[in-house]
């Protein structure tokens, strides 16, 4: 995998698209919601040791376990849709994802994964007047198509305003079994690379993960991670 800067990757998407080859597939992580005023993970996690410091199912877990996973799975539903509510309505879009509507909307990008619960990319989107198909995995038991349609949005995790927002350990697991075979799906159509808006090291635990199923996807695709700073 290879950290790469803005113009190396105007580069490669210019050439993809200047010999018709397929574009793409942009993975978007907490570091591109950030700068929309969308908090990461370490910081809900300071948030909900404020919110809930006298919760004693919070008091009971062990300093040391204390991880976003492990909190959240100690607020009840109401209280993580209430807490993740709060940063959703709060949010703005960024430039971050005008742009990446933008490539999508010249035919630079095919798809957009992402593990945000946020509609940020979809907002920006709107204002090319794109207004594309999703895909939400967390609520996904078949698959009922052969393939998903080019320029779509793919939530691993779930929407805000959806039935599922996957985060404790258990709720976690319910996609491990989905997500390789949603990039399986993906393989089959794009043979071009991959894209990481995303913080270098979550970006590694995320696909770590992932297990085998990632790797042998990446095994025909060349990975490549863009900070968000970058952009």
């Amino acid at each position: 995998m290879k950290e790469i800067e803005i113009d190396h990757l105007a580069y490669l998407l210019n050439e993809a698209k200047r010999k018709k080859q397929p574009q793409p597939i942009f993975f978007l992580g907490a570091g591109a919601s950030r700068s929309g005023n969308i908090p990461l993970a370490s910081e809900i996690v300071k948030q909900i040791l404020i919110d809930y410091s006298t919760s004693p199912f919070i008091i009971d877990l062990p300093p040391n376990e204390r991880t976003y996973a492990k909190l959240m799975d100690c607020l009840l539903p109401e209280q993580r849709d209430e807490l993740l509510k709060k940063y959703i309505d709060q949010a703005k879009i960024n430039v971050t994802h005008i742009y990446l509507a933008q490539l999508l909307s010249e035919g630079f990008v095919d798809y957009v994964i992402t593990v945000n619960f946020d509609n940020l990319m979809l907002r920006a989107l709107s204002l090319f007047n794109i207004f594309p198909a999703t895909y939400d995995m967390a609520i996904l038991k078949e698959f009922t198509t052969s393939t998903f349609i080019e320029k779509s949005v793919v939530y691993l995790h779930g929407q805000h305003h959806g039935l599922w927002l996957l985060n404790t350990p258990a709720e976690l697991e319910k996609v491990k079994s989905t997500v390789p075979r949603v990039l399986i799906l993906l393989k089959i159509n794009v043979h071009g690379f991959l894209l990481g808006i995303v913080e270098k090291i979550l970006f590694l635990s995320i696909l770590r993960d992932l297990g085998d199923s990632i790797m042998d996807f990446i095994g025909l695709h060349t990975m490549i991670t863009v900070q968000t700073k970058t952009l």
